[in-house]
């Protein structure tokens, strides 16, 4: 008898050290982002879902350098307030907003690496300053077209995003937005965007339509690595916007241009590419007459072509007069572009708790059903060691 009492309590002792842990694999994990806005991660499926209403806090992750947005370089911080989900950076691999977000603050998920996708809500309008900077597993991201503001160094180094179609609404692209996304081969610019502060360097744009509406900054192209650029007809100045681009091949150049910086090819004069001019050689001449010399040596330096054509086909989505270039879409009418996904950009998970009183309901459930667990083991020992006694 004392034997099976023996069993008993160890049996008793045992599950209810385990059933907590066979409780956590489902076990949901949850906090505030500042405001009506919070989170909950599922352990299980390794998504971090952000829900509530109104705009986030604004967060740095641990990190050694910092954008700098009025000199547009990176500077040593030491310590930045980081979001309570920092913690489950490593085992974050699917990111829900769900609708009622309206912005998504600075550096929310920067650092935030494994996770591949992420869906946003028709109601978002910002995504602030770096909050994906160095995602650098995320491949594919569906922008909403409600967004108006994209802040500098939003996709700053997400070295695997491998395409972006620009909201309409979003009239800048400000300052290191797109810097270090090195894989991004197609990207589209709308007639919407009205200025270009920098993309900065190592973006990798293999094909570029700057779109007539675009005013063009002193460093919008720096650093970019583009094989072709296409200027569209009715951009009557260009600054000095060709810096370090030593990957260029073809640049087309409109014959509305009146006037070209001195300093539009930089420090990079060695590098061979072809110049395409959409007027005639008597236009030509005449741009040339008011350019400095020295920038005109350049240009004359390289193979020029005059009475170029630009020729979109819209059906197929590509230029038909595109020879020596790697083909790449170029879309001129935006507006109308749609990427299939393979789910809605609008998600729903769940039905999440809105504030602490059903976050502690959750807990109380959960410690409820190790109870229960238990009380159900030891009823069934019980009985075994009743019969045992009987038999004898």
């Amino acid at each position: 008898m004392k034997k099976l009492l023996s069993l008993f309590t160890v049996g008793v002792l045992m599950l209810s050290f385990l059933s907590p842990f066979c409780l956590s694999a489902a076990e949901v994990t949850e906090g505030s982002l500042g405001g009506d806005t919070y989170w909950t991660f599922d352990e299980t499926t390794g998504e971090l879902t952000v829900y509530g209403t109104g705009a986030t806090g604004d967060y740095y992750c641990e990190a050694t350098d910092v954008l700098n947005d009025s000199t547009m370089t990176f500077q040593y911080v030491t310590s930045f307030p980081k979001p309570d989900f920092y913690s489950l950076k490593e085992k974050i691999k699917i990111i829900t907003v769900e609708e009622g977000i309206s912005k998504l603050g600075r550096g929310l998920f920067r650092e935030i690496a494994l996770f591949t996708t992420v869906s946003l809500p028709e109601s978002l309008n910002t995504i602030d300053s770096e909050c994906f900077c160095l995602c650098t597993s995320l491949t594919d991201i569906v922008l909403p077209e409600s967004l108006t503001k994209i802040g500098s160094g939003a996709f700053d180094r997400c070295v695997s995003l491998e395409r972006l179609v620009w909201p309409p609404k979003v009239e800048v692209i400000e300052k290191a937005t797109l810097a270090g996304c090195e894989n991004l081969n197609e990207f589209t610019i709308p007639s919407t965007v009205t200025r270009i502060e920098c993309f900065a360097g190592g973006t990798n744009i293999k094909k570029l339509f700057i779109p007539n509406t675009v005013t063009l900054t002193e460093y919008a192209l720096h650093a970019i690595r583009s094989e072709e650029i296409i200027i569209e007809n009715g951009v009557t100045r260009l600054p000095a916007l060709l810096s370090s681009n030593a990957y260029l091949k073809r640049l087309v150049i409109p014959k509305s241009v009146e006037y070209i910086e001195p300093g539009f090819f930089g420090t990079y004069n060695s590098f061979d590419f072809q110049i395409c001019y959409t007027g005639t050689q008597e236009e030509l001449d005449t741009l040339f007459s008011n350019l400095d010399p020295v920038l005109v040596d350049h240009i004359k330096m390289r193979e020029v072509v005059t009475d170029y054509i630009v020729d979109y086909n819209v059906s197929t989505n590509t230029m038909d007069n595109d020879t020596s270039i790697p083909d790449t879409t170029i879309d001129t009418n935006v507006k109308e572009t749609k990427f299939e996904t393979s789910s809605d950009t609008t998600k729903t998970v769940g039905n999440k708790p809105k504030d602490n009183e059903s976050l502690s309901s959750r807990k109380i459930i959960i410690i409820a059903a190790s109870v229960g667990t238990v009380i159900v083991a030891s009823t069934i020992l019980i009985v075994v060691i009743v019969k045992k006694k009987k038999e004898k």
